[in-house]
């Protein structure tokens, strides 16, 4: 929302964001510099929607976590919405990480257990997961992260697939793409979810294989 970084909750939220902040935190002015060109305004409408003209916006409805480093771009963006006649409804899900959503659904009987330890019995210790918005560099990083979703808002989400190629790279590593959907406790209907496409590499480890890196993001970008 805001390529100026003037939100507090950058400083605020700094150790208890697990994805850009904590011990090593990322270094957010590199990646702004690599996406966006030298002499544009960081506070450009067109790349900062916080400073643009927002009247003219459909209804909106944000979701944040309470724990992330860009809450109160939310915020801010909700209340600048709001003030200029926009119909919005804010969520703030406490204790939540940047694109918790992303996370619902990824191991069915982890969800319905709400288990994290058992979600992350298949990574392996240094397994990256990335998704839209979000990247977790290894599985205790997952493990902290699914244990805040499960006890929050994505309670009961459950997750169905479809393997849709596997490739090997030798004897000791494969290559998975399957598509999924992600059904939150009260939806029924996988018509009524988003596809996604997820890649998992594997890595053979004894008799057993291990999520190596997992990568996933919506079917229609």
């Amino acid at each position: 929302m805001d390529l100026a970084a003037t939100a507090p909750s950058l400083v605020t939220n700094r150790d208890s964001d697990v994805l850009f902040g904590g011990p090593t935190p990322m270094n957010g002015e590199a990646l702004v510099s690599m996406l966006l060109p030298a002499g544009i305004d960081r506070k450009d409408p067109l790349v900062s929607p916080l400073y643009a003209d927002l009247s003219k916006l459909p209804p909106a409805y944000v979701q944040a976590g309470g724990a992330e480093m860009l809450l109160d771009d939310a915020r801010r963006f909700a209340e600048r919405a709001r003030a200029a006649g926009v119909k919005v409804e804010l969520d703030v899900f406490e204790d939540q990480q940047h694109t918790f959503q992303m996370m619902a659904g990824r191991a069915p009987e982890a969800d319905e257990a709400n288990d994290a330890d058992a979600y992350v019995t298949a990574y392996a210790d240094t397994a990256s997961c990335v998704m839209p918005g979000a990247y977790l560099p290894d599985r205790a990083a997952l493990h902290t992260a699914m244990r805040q979703l499960f006890a929050g808002p994505l309670a009961g989400a459950r997750g169905t697939y479809e393997v849709r190629s596997i490739r090997y790279l030798g004897s000791e590593v494969a290559v998975v793409i399957s598509r999924g959907v992600v059904l939150l406790a009260d939806q029924t209907d996988p018509a009524e979810a988003e596809p996604w496409m997820d890649t998992w590499v594997l890595s053979r480890e004894g008799d057993s294989w291990r999520v190596a890196s997992f990568h996933s993001c919506p079917e229609q970008a």
